[in-house]
């Protein structure tokens, strides 16, 4: 049993070793990155896999206990949509025990003091997916939160961009070509004023992602190419997550993944591969906090109108009084629908 499931995985790699190969121009590169955005908690060798199956067809995947849990079952006949899942062995093995500051244990006569200890041995099997497109049953919860207007939510989105950022982030007028920069010796982002809504959040997005990758350390040894890749293309996992079907052609078209080429002209795919992890984890955690602080905005909006309502009645009837002084049974109706919050 376990050869078969070693034989599937090396399947598997085979399929995304070629697959991988395929996605090097900006076209194929932007399905990938569009895969990502709808399903950025799946690593990058899944997104491709469940890309290539479905012809990118799929919009929200997760396993058959996932789905089950939300009230909703696979249709009889559906396919699963093979990923690759972790499956972590643990073993038992005898070493030698050492104190609590790292020296080893010898008995009296000389020998090793010996103890049985517990390893985690990564392990990976076959698994399986399902689309929505899949499934029936109870419809689904809100699970991302969708801009309503782009000006509305394009507004509410570069503030909550400007508390998340790593460094202050400010608009200011930028003589030349550049939309914005970040300055590592400044520790701070600058926006170009008057870009449109969405080429405002798209630059935001970009220099954050510098700022991210500078303050960890992950571009330390990049090139410059690479790190614009990188800064396109998590902006553009985040704003397809987030804007979706709002973002235009134009809006796409702003998007250059130039360092593209250079993986096209090598057979070596580590960078490319490393690239991918790099992007996914760090679009993933923009996004978690992204719509962490939409789901604290409702509530305060939602607070401020509860809020206003008994200001809002006592208004009303106050305007009611005004006009109807001597109706005193009147005015009690009217002020006996107040409702008490």
């Amino acid at each position: 049993m376990e050869e078969k499931s070693k034989r599937a995985i090396e399947e598997i790699r085979g399929i995304l070793e070629s697959g991988t190969k395929e996605f090097r121009s900006s076209d194929k590169w932007q399905e990938y990155l569009t895969m990502q955005s709808k399903m950025p908690d799946y690593s990058p060798n899944n997104c491709l896999l469940i890309l290539m199956q479905t012809k990118g067809e799929a919009s929200m995947c997760m396993g058959y206990k996932s789905w089950k849990q939300l009230g909703r079952y696979v249709k009889a006949g559906e396919n699963g949509i093979k990923i690759i899942c972790p499956a972590p062995k643990k073993i038992e093995v005898w070493q030698q025990k050492k104190d609590s500051e790292g020296n080893l244990i010898y008995h009296a006569n000389g020998i090793p003091v010996r103890e049985k200890v517990t390893r985690v041995i990564p392990y990976y099997k076959v698994g399986y997916t399902f689309d929505v497109s899949q499934t029936d049953g109870e419809p689904l919860p809100e699970i991302c939160k969708r801009l309503e207007g782009e000006v509305e939510g394009a507004e509410e989105l570069i503030e909550i961009l400007q508390k998340i950022s790593p460094v202050p982030l400010t608009f200011e007028v930028i003589e030349g070509r550049a939309n914005g920069y970040f300055s590592p010796l400044e520790q701070k982002i600058v926006v170009k004023e008057d870009l449109s809504p969405n080429h405002t959040i798209h630059t935001c997005l970009h220099e954050i992602t510098h700022a991210m990758l500078f303050l960890n350390g992950t571009d330390a040894k990049a090139s410059r190419e690479l790190k614009e890749t990188e800064a396109e293309s998590v902006a553009f996992v985040v704003m397809k997550r987030l804007l979706g079907d709002q973002l235009t052609a134009e809006d796409l078209g702003q998007y250059s993944f130039g360092y593209l080429s250079s993986w096209a002209s090598s057979d070596d795919l580590s960078e490319m591969q490393e690239a991918m992890q790099t992007i996914q984890k760090t679009s993933l955690e923009l996004i978690n906090r992204i719509e962490e602080e939409l789901k604290m905005w409702d509530l305060e909006k939602t607070s401020e109108r509860v809020q206003d309502v008994p200001m809002k009645l006592e208004s009303d009837a106050a305007g009611i009084c005004a006009k109807t002084p001597n109706s005193t049974t009147k005015v009690s109706k009217a002020t006996s629908h107040v409702p008490h919050m």
